[in-house]
């Protein structure tokens, strides 16, 4: 209870310092089941579930894929929400067709509704229904939300959409927005519909009488049930009065789980939802075929349906082609799939839990591949290994924002920095790991570089510089290179759909010679291109990522350039040539390098008078205190900006 207190005590501070919303075990199952009747409330919906799902009969199984499907979507690397938003896609394909008379008689579909299907507009508001049972969930047992968040949730959301190719200008933008958009399809849907109320009661019965889960399982979906049965807007509650509230006693036990859950969320956050799945797989063994099934490829050509019949849920996302939006064989791939427990145990962008981790000790143990002392002590040293975390991590944060808080009254700050992001390589040797991974966690403190940016960016500049790749790097190894340009195809591609970019209005930008970008592959070119042209109309912050960049060939080109034009080279001239000042970007006023003490030629042309700031740290080892204390030493000097 005092772990409650604390938290509470402390959530309005991380309400407005907190970018990245991680949503907890407990909002995916108690949103799953609100989000079931809100989406079933539209006619088109309904009839698509009535035509075409067999959620009655396994209904553990569909909420099992909900979930796995939540955490990559939210969760997952960008690859594989890429390939979740695919396999959406392919999924949902068939699910189509029109409103015959017959149909709209027998189940009363009210007129205007002609089609159903996987349609841009039902996407909208299958989105809106996952926003609003977040927000509501959210607000109902975790505290007020502030505004900011509101919006970042609402983006997160419509950047979900997009992915799925739902246009921008069908989607919210802002909290307000969302509400007045989903407040006006709700009372557009006010006609009371036959089917709708049936498929919903079926819903529920489907948990309350099913024989293939256990009674440990179906007690938590019904209380799922229960709870969620709060949430719904008022005008829903009424109309759909759930067999589980309709005596005093059902609602006397719905209000104790709604204030046992309001007491206790703050310790159940400690759950994800990778942490849930293994839980549910470890009480439902039967369900271990969602997430793992055995498959052995044949030398023959093998047809997407049959392929991904024989494979699990969790395996033929990731098999899935993004660009055919259809799954392939695992051998012509090229993807290495995980076992199971090993993805279980990843956690995505998130650092597992100790409850996670001893879920999935406690699969291990069940599977027979370790002993019960070994699960014993895995489970005590996940413990410790979690405390001794925390512990580290609650002392950095308190030193970052101690030194934050000193620096909001800094008289110096700079307008535009740059990164050299160094020491990926030796990062992954260091560890024995493959190249590649040490680029793949150099981009996730990348993505962070920007959080800490945006947090912080009152004392921070208005333009931020990453050199990604320089041309030098195009003399590596042909394997190395390949590795990198699909990665930075990927993290480039998500910069499109991420909430914070939108949110905070971060326009974004590559710079580079023509000639280097001509060796790029056309996949990564069209990357950026996209990212640019989705950012384009952003002016509040500036993000300008160099790839395929060398200091002398910017020179070389701005005077090619003049040449060209017959214009006469100078300073001046020179200077307006350079690859930013298109876009308005200035000289850069900080350099920041990692592991090593140079400037590689990066901005030669515009860092004569810019102050140079190493840090002896390999890229991915940085920190928010490392970037707070950049930030603070650049204020402690005396700028003369080279006079």
């Amino acid at each position: 209870m005092l772990a409650s207190a604390f938290y509470r005590a402390l959530r309005p501070r991380r309400n407005e310092i907190d970018f990245n919303f991680q949503p907890s075990a407990l909002l995916s199952v108690v949103g799953s089941t609100v989000a079931l009747i809100l989406q079933n409330h539209h006619p088109s919906i309904s009839l698509a579930m009535h035509n075409h799902s067999n959620f009655q009969e396994r209904p553990l199984i569909r909420y099992l894929r909900t979930f796995i499907y939540v955490e990559l979507a939210l969760n997952g690397t960008n690859q594989e929400q890429e390939q979740t938003a695919s396999w959406l896609r392919w999924m949902h394909r068939h699910i189509r067709g029109p409103v015959t008379e017959k149909t709209r008689a027998d189940f009363g579909i009210p007129d205007g509704i002609d089609m159903y299907g996987y349609l841009d507009d039902l996407k909208v508001y299958v989105i809106q229904t996952l926003t609003w049972v977040t927000i509501a969930f959210e607000e109902r047992f975790n505290g007020e939300l502030s505004p900011r968040m509101k919006d970042l949730i609402v983006w997160e959301y419509t950047c979900a959409a997009m992915r799925l190719g739902v246009p921008r200008e069908m989607l919210s933008s802002s909290y307000p927005d969302f509400i007045s958009a989903f407040s006006a399809r709700i009372d557009s849907l006010s006609t009371e519909c036959k089917l709708t109320s049936d498929i919903i009661f079926s819903l529920e019965a489907s948990i309350l009488v099913s024989t293939r889960m256990r009674w440990i399982t179906s007690l938590g979906l019904r209380a799922a049930f229960l709870v969620g049965h709060t949430l719904l807007p008022e005008e829903l509650k009424a109309q759909y009065v759930l067999a589980g509230v309709r005596s005093p006693v059902s609602r006397m036990v719905q209000r104790v789980l709604c204030a046992l859950l309001w007491l206790l969320y703050p310790l159940l956050l400690w759950l994800p939802l990778r942490g849930l799945i293994a839980f549910v797989i470890f009480l439902e063994p039967s369900m271990k075929g969602v997430v793992s099934a055995s498959f052995t490829p044949s030398f023959f050509r093998v047809i997407a349906a049959e392929f991904a019949r024989k494979q699990s849920t969790l395996r033929t996302i990731h098999s899935m082609d993004v660009i055919e939006d259809r799954p392939i064989p695992t051998s012509a791939s090229g993807i290495e799939h995980a076992d199971y427990i090993d993805w279980l145990e990843n956690s995505g962008r998130i650092r597992p839990s100790f409850l996670q981790r001893a879920f999935i000790s406690l699969l291990k143990f069940r599977a027979g591949s370790i002993s019960l002392l070994r699960m014993c002590s895995s489970i005590i040293g996940h413990v410790t290994s979690s405390i001794r975390f925390h512990l580290l991590d609650m002392i950095e944060r308190s030193r970052s924002r101690l030194l934050g808080s000193r620096m909001k009254d800094a008289k110096v700050s700079p307008l535009h920095v740059g990164m050299i992001m160094d020491g990926n390589r030796r990062f992954a040797r260091r560890r024995n790991e493959q190249i590649i991974a040490g680029h793949r966690t150099g981009a996730v403190t990348a993505s962070r570089v920007v959080e800490w940016w945006l947090r912080h960016r009152h004392i921070g500049p208005r333009y931020l510089t990453c050199w990604a790749f320089s041309s030098d790097n195009f003399a590596r190894p042909t394997a190395e290179q390949d590795g990198l340009f699909g990665l930075m195809t990927s993290e480039f591609k998500a910069l499109a759909f991420s909430s914070v970019v939108h949110l905070y209005r971060i326009r974004i930008t590559f710079i580079g010679s023509a000639n280097a970008r001509t060796k790029l592959p056309p996949t990564l070119v069209e990357a950026m291109d996209f990212v640019e042209r989705v950012t384009g109309g952003y002016d509040a912050l500036f993000l300008q990522i160099a790839v395929g960049y060398g200091g002398r060939e910017e020179i070389v080109d701005a005077v090619k350039s003049l040449q060209d034009r017959q214009e006469r080279i100078s300073e001046a001239s020179v200077s307006r040539e350079m690859y930013g000042r298109e876009q308005g970007i200035p000289p850069v006023d900080l350099i920041v390098r990692t592991s090593e003490k140079r400037t590689s030629g990066f901005l030669l042309w515009d860092s004569q008078a810019a102050e140079l700031h190493f840090i002896d740290k390999l890229w991915p080892e940085l920190s928010e205190l490392d970037w707070l204390q950049t930030l603070d030493a650049y204020a402690e000097r005396e700028i003369r900006g080279g006079k």
